[in-house]
Parts: structure tokens; C-alpha cells; sequence
């Protein structure tokens, strides 16, 4: 945990709920500004309650896999924190098969619209490694409930 922010967020959050879990990571849920901003409201108002991540891009950065009754304090792209959340489950889907459902979950209108937002992204991502994104790539689709506000 980097911000002091979060760190208070966290210890009220604990003060009501004493769930003896570690402190928990600050997330950022896009890339850029718009996107993360965009991201941050969607799940203050509860039309996003899904992330989706690409899992060679977790392990190139040696990140693990997200765990279920893990907490993360979600942020904006400047770090704020808004809101902690807790992951409820975890699912491994290439590509090609993510649905419809997950894509409205993630706050999208429409599934092509999140496999072009996504398609990009990870393209981004992973042109830090010299690696592009296919079709059959695994995709980290994690699910959560807001649990925390302020």
C-alpha cells in the first residue's frame, strides 16, 4: 500500500469489519486517465462489478493471480482511492471465448465493444515485452462486490 489515503480507507473499513486479512492493493482498473476515471464511477454505481487482465502480462510482471476474499482499494489513474472492494471468484478464459454477460459485468455495452477496448489494451500492455496479444490468450476474469465506500 502506497497511499496514505488508502491506508486510513483501510483501517476504517477494518474498524467495522474485522476480517484479519493482510492490507490490500491499490488498483487502478485502465491504463489511462479516461479510462480509469470511467472505471472508478462504473463501480461506485455499481454497473461494473468484473476486471479482466491478461494472464501473460501477470506472469511477465510476476504478479499472482488474483485470490477469492482478496480486498483491493480501487483508485483513480492519480491514485486516489474510492471504494474497496473483494474479489469473489476467479475464472481463466481464452480470449475467444469471453461472453456477452462478462463484457456488460466489466460495464461494456456490448461485447465487441469490450474485445476492441481490451484488444488494445493488451496490445499496449504487452508491447512493453515485445509480445502481442492472439486470440486464444488466457484472460483473467475476476468478479467482485463493493464492500467499503467512504
Amino acid at each position: 500500500m502506497k497511499n496514505r489515503s488508502s491506508e486510513t480507507m483501510w483501517a476504517h473499513f477494518t474498524a467495522t469489519n474485522p476480517i484479519g486479512s493482510t492490507v490490500p492493493n491499490e488498483v487502478v482498473l485502465w491504463d489511462n486517465q479516461n479510462g480509469a476515471d470511467t472505471a472508478v464511477e462504473q463501480v461506485l454505481n455499481g454497473t461494473k462489478n468484473s476486471t479482466s487482465l491478461a494472464l501473460l502480462l501477470l506472469q511477465l510482471q510476476n504478479r499472482p493471480l488474483p485470490k477469492i476474499r482478496e480486498h483491493s482499494v480501487i483508485c483513480n489513474f492519480k491514485g486516489e482511492p474510492f471504494c474497496i472492494v473483494e474479489t469473489t471468484s476467479v475464472k481463466l478464459v481464452p480470449f475467444f471465448s469471453i461472453r456477452e454477460a462478462f463484457a456488460l459485468q466489466e460495464g461494456y455495452k456490448s461485447l465487441d465493444a469490450w474485445k476492441t477496448a481490451h484488444w488494445n489494451r493488451f496490445e499496449r500492455e504487452l508491447a512493453t515485452f515485445d509480445r502481442r496479444p492472439n486470440e486464444s490468450m488466457i484472460v483473467v476474469c475476476e468478479h467482485f462486490k463493493k464492500v467499503f465506500q467512504e
